[in-house]
């Protein structure tokens, strides 16, 4: 059975791809004073970066509706974890990225279904976000300019800021895998270079 026309368009609209002129509003929600959007939208950032990488290491004919049943909500690789488990098994990244992509994945889900209040300073939170190891590694972390913008230059570079630790890690994720996903079939590397 067909959706309705409403549904369609509301599902079309959210695949399309941001454009540039969605950026401000964009960064508003994805650095501002709300802690449940910054992880729920951070996370799923990183899970569309996901996405796209795993499609580079996909046969280049196969077919688009094949891509889209196996990426649909219900499709095999349709959720977060799925989606980790195998990109980490086509070596697109290692272990310390798993091992911060399940923790991403751990708060998106919590973020997104606990009926009590949240927040990155929660002692409860703020130790998932100690544990994160990418935005501890040189060469791999980077802090997003639109973060300073938000909560101030000096809190963006302060790695024991829980949210500026979780935007780094989500951010320097998602770069590195959108680096990998659009990079030159000549490029010099396989993988994210993601350790």
């Amino acid at each position: 059975m067909s959706d309705p026309a409403y549904v369609r368009a509301f599902k079309e609209y959210t695949r399309d791809e941001p454009t540039v002129y969605d950026l401000p509003l964009m960064e508003k929600e994805f650095y501002g004073n709300s802690d449940r959007s910054v992880v729920i939208l951070q996370a799923a950032m990183v899970e569309g970066a996901l996405e796209k990488a795993i499609q580079k290491k996909m046969r280049e004919d196969t077919p688009k509706e094949v891509i889209e049943r196996l990426f649909e909500y219900d499709g095999p690789i349709g959720n977060f974890s799925p989606k980790i488990m195998i990109a980490y098994a086509l070596g697109i990244f290692g272990p310390s990225t798993r091992h911060d992509l399940d923790l991403v994945r751990l708060m998106r889900n919590q973020f997104a279904h606990c009926r009590k209040p949240l927040s990155l300073s929660i002692p409860q939170v703020s130790g998932v976000c100690d544990h994160l190891l990418i935005p501890e590694i040189a060469g791999v972390s980077i802090s997003p300019m639109a973060l300073a913008k938000m909560v101030g230059e000096k809190e963006a570079l302060n790695l024991r800021n829980s949210k500026t630790r979780y935007v780094c890690c989500c951010f320097s994720i998602a770069v590195k895998l959108l680096e990998f996903a659009y990079q030159d079939a000549a490029a010099p590397f396989t993988s994210a270079m993601l350790p």
